[in-house]
């Protein structure tokens, strides 16, 4: 018991990677585009919602790096902890930087 807690001590994923990967995905979960308005109760940021997953998982040895994690909401991340999503099609809607100018715009507005 006392191995499992501190693994789970080295995993926790530091606040300030949190916020980045928040930020990078607005909020949203990088497959469907779902949240729950932003909110900040006693001061402390809320992701929408959304949670952060492993795209390699972490007991296959993936890192707790913006390269190796990305925003889902809680169906979509049971969808890719079941397998029906892969690491492969989580690639394709991984980004390492907030989306700017005419790809923020069809996010934001839903256009094809």
């Amino acid at each position: 018991m006392d191995n499992q807690l501190k693994r789970l001590k080295e995993r926790s994923v530091n606040k300030t990677l949190l916020r980045q990967i928040a930020k990078i995905y607005d909020c949203r979960c990088a497959i469907c585009g779902w949240h729950i308005p932003t909110i900040t109760p006693k001061n402390k940021q809320y992701q929408g919602g959304c949670e952060l997953h492993h795209i390699i998982s972490y007991k296959e040895g993936g890192r707790e790096t913006i390269d190796n994690l990305i925003l889902l909401c809680p169906n979509c991340h049971k969808t890719a902890d079941c397998g029906i999503l892969t690491p492969a099609d989580l690639r394709q809607y991984h980004r390492e930087t907030p989306l700017q100018g005419i790809e923020w715009l069809k996010r934001q507005y839903n256009l094809k």
